[in-house]
């Protein structure tokens, strides 16, 4: 499992993202610059979440000396921030950082996205997930659904279902509503309808049928992936 240093001021707010990303990877918590420069020097972590003003300084300064801290070893950041400036946002992804999310920010948009930046990093769960009898694998970006021998029969999805089988797999029983997918899927600041959305949902729901899992619809809200058995 991956190790994440969250670097926040804020102790709800590092409760918050703690719980957030409790299953997926190891949280480890500093409050200060400082504080987060010292566990840097003495342990290893794959991804850093820090928000940008902290108590003795910027989170800039933090990054800014990570490759002397770690002698030459690069550590992937992402900021987590109250400050919604386009300058402040420019200048951290000017420093090489994955992302910027700012606050309040969505639990499940921070989940998918440190997910995201796990991936990448082949550091998150194994290459093939098994929902029923679908098979994900991230690697291939493609799908398969297993028969009763246990041969695996490729679906054919297009890029933009695939995406949102992954997703709903990231958030499995959990309720997601057509603008969290939107994000999620399409992008955020997308001009995507909810008719779209229901209509590739519609698609995919078709091309899963009989896996054991299904895509149910929750009237006036979204939609929920789940065992078929349940329903």
């Amino acid at each position: 499992m991956a190790d994440v240093l969250v670097v926040e001021d804020n102790l709800e707010i590092a409760l918050i993202v703690s719980s957030i990303l409790k299953g997926i990877c190891s949280v480890h918590t500093a409050t200060t610059v400082a504080e987060a420069k010292s566990l840097v020097s003495k342990s290893r972590f794959d991804l850093i979440l820090m928000d940008l003003n902290l108590p003795d300084g910027s989170g800039l300064n933090l990054i800014s000396n990570l490759n002397q801290i770690t002698v030459g070893k690069e550590i992937p950041f992402l900021f987590v921030s109250g400050d919604q400036s386009t300058e402040s946002q420019l200048a951290v992804l000017s420093q090489g950082a994955i992302d910027y999310i700012t606050k309040p920010f969505n639990p499940l948009i921070l989940k998918a996205k440190v997910l995201n930046c796990l991936r990448r990093l082949n550091k998150e769960l194994d290459e093939e997930l098994i929902l029923g009898q679908l098979i994900i694998n991230r690697k291939e970006l493609r799908a398969y659904k297993a028969n009763d021998k246990d041969e695996k029969n490729i679906l054919d999805l297009t890029a933009l279902e695939f995406r949102l089988l992954t997703v709903f797999s990231d958030h499995f029983n959990q309720a997601l509503t057509r603008s969290v997918l939107i994000d999620l899927v399409w992008g955020e600041n997308t001009n995507v309808i909810d008719r779209v959305v229901d209509q590739h949902i519609f698609s995919l729901r078709k091309k899963i049928a009989d896996s054991q899992v299904q895509i149910k619809s929750l009237y006036g809200f979204g939609y929920r992936m789940e065992s078929s058995s349940e329903s």
